[in-house]
């Protein structure tokens, strides 16, 4: 019986779940230990870890088990899988759009490998689409994004698939300035869809292309392959809507249910609009790992000079050592995308040392691996 009962337990452990949390929030004083040391918005914490909020202090931790946990002190708390199944259920799902690793919000960009279709630098009087770009959207009349041609004087904006005619745009007619927010620094024009047409929904894909001209009988020039847009169709846009209502019902303050929201679209292919929110997030609180969750997304749209910046800018702050280390291999998948193999391996060696300095191993190693195949690419 002795013996049935010590099998009985150890079933019972390894069928025990291993959960983790991360903080979405915490006010006051309140610290991880042992050793202690100070929790922060967005800190993982890890099975077994105690969380000590102090009088007055509160703590709100969304489970890996997608529960939902508000601590308010005094109290000391121990993550378990008990400990988190007594908190508010959330959305399935919900944990994977904000948890943290190697200093990014996993599940956008949480590959370290990098891409072989790549493009070079960009030709000044070819237009980039900023927006739509590489992305599903709910709505079926976008507004267009593309930067500015100096010197244009028409835009053709192109909808393969559509089963609808170009549309030529004296450059005139669009609403062209200087970028704020998540395109500052660019000179970019706009034009909203027209308001007698609409994108098909469905599953196929539709390519967007914006081209220029210099003059009236030049000849277009536009990027070499159009970007992909999805327009999701009513099934997805009703699940979309259901989501967001669940998280804006949440007892979360109000950044907390935005980083939510801009989660839920970037892991279900709206990365256009998650782009934009989690741009409006950073110029609400400075987040190293936000911040390199957005160059992520933009690096994998192929906007490229969006995430050089942002990686650059973590870089920079000498800050959260994580975040800098995959900020620097950022660079890195930027710089061999544009084919400057030599400033990629750099950065990938850099990226290496980084993470080994601070125990991550395995990324140290992927690092390395991608340092060797763009020096692989230099040419001799």
């Amino acid at each position: 019986m002795a013996l049935i009962a010590l099998l009985l337990s150890a079933t019972a452990a390894v069928s025990q779940p291993r959960v983790a949390a991360v903080l979405t929030s915490v006010a006051g004083s309140v610290t991880l230990g042992e050793p202690v040391r100070r929790a922060a918005d967005r800190q993982q914490v890890n099975a077994g870890e105690v969380i000590h909020v102090a009088p007055e202090g509160r703590a709100v931790l969304l489970c890996s088990t997608d529960r939902w946990i508000e601590i308010r002190g005094p109290a000391d708390w121990a993550l378990s899988a008990a400990a988190c199944a007594r908190g508010r259920a959330v959305p399935s799902g919900l944990y994977d759009t904000v948890a943290v690793e190697h200093g990014h919000i996993r599940f956008v960009g949480a590959s370290g490998a990098i891409e072989l279709d790549t493009r070079g630098d960009a030709d000044p009087d070819v237009p980039i689409v900023l927006s739509p770009r590489n992305t599903t959207l709910a709505e079926q009349r976008p507004v267009v994004v593309w930067t500015k041609v100096p010197g244009a004087v028409q835009y053709e904006i192109e909808w393969v698939g559509a089963g609808m005619a170009p549309l030529k745009v004296a450059a005139g007619e669009a609403a062209c300035g200087a970028g704020t927010g998540v395109w500052r620094g660019e000179k970019i024009c706009s034009l909203p869809f027209p308001a007698d047409r609409l994108l098909p929904s469905g599953p196929l894909p539709l390519f967007l292309h914006i081209g220029a001209r210099l003059a009236l009988a030049a000849p277009l020039r536009s990027e070499q392959q159009g970007v992909k847009v999805v327009i999701a169709n009513d099934a997805a846009r009703d699940a979309l809507r259901e989501r967001l209502a669940a998280i804006e019902a949440l007892p979360a303050d109000a950044l907390t249910r935005q980083l939510l929201i801009a989660g839920t679209y970037a892991s279900r292919g709206f990365t256009s609009d998650a782009l934009k929110l989690y741009d409006s997030a950073l110029a609400q609180k400075d987040d190293s790992v936000v911040r390199v969750t957005l160059a992520d997304i933009a690096a994998s749209s192929g906007l490229y000079a969006v995430a050089d910046r942002e990686y650059r800018h973590v870089v920079e702050a000498m800050g959260d050592p994580e975040a800098q280390a995959t900020a620097e291999a950022g660079l890195g998948r930027v710089a061999f995308a544009l084919h400057l193999y030599s400033a990629a391996r750099d950065h990938f060696d850099q990226a290496s040392r980084m993470y080994a300095a601070i125990g991550l191993a395995v990324a140290a190693d992927a690092a390395r691996t991608n340092a060797e195949r763009a020096a692989g690419r230099i040419p001799r």
